[in-house]
């Protein structure tokens, strides 16, 4: 895992990855406390979401 210990420029695009053993109460808990909205990919894509928001 790559450590950055330096602010990055505005705009710069940064993401994790949280692999939650259950991704629908994951989702429920981080929408009731941040309102975080999701896209949910198919089949295709494992089902990765996608998180943005709040709306």
């Amino acid at each position: 895992m790559t450590t950055h210990l330096q602010a990055k420029p505005a705009g710069t695009p940064t993401w994790t990855d949280h692999a939650a053993p259950d991704a629908e109460a994951a989702r429920t808990f981080y929408h009731a406390v941040f309102d975080w909205q999701y896209d949910i990919g198919g089949p295709e894509y494992g089902g990765y979401t996608r998180q943005h928001g709040p709306s």
